[in-house]
């Protein structure tokens, strides 16, 4: 699967799982994976403003983790941004 295939499948299990009433931290988890998914995406285009687009949501969604402005500190994490972990092997 390529890094498009995984972003709207991303999307589309983040939108099912809201549909299906999940929780918060539920869905922060989800919107971290597709950050990071996002990130992987736009390294591999060279998309520069594609890049700073998912880690504006990296950090935005690193910031409601933490109960920062408007958010509930509910103690999810995203996972590591792509730079800040090892290589996927199975991808």
């Amino acid at each position: 699967m390529d890094a498009a295939a995984r972003v709207l499948a991303r999307l589309d299990r983040i939108e099912r799982l809201d549909h299906a009433g999940a929780s918060s931290a539920e869905l922060l988890a989800e919107l971290g994976r597709l950050a990071v998914e996002a990130e992987l995406w736009a390294r591999a285009e060279g998309d520069a403003r594609a890049l700073g687009a998912a880690l504006e949501l990296r950090r935005r969604l690193e910031g409601l983790c933490r109960g920062g402005p408007n958010g509930a500190a509910d103690g999810s994490r995203p996972p590591a941004s792509a730079s800040e972990r090892p290589p996927d092997r199975h991808g």
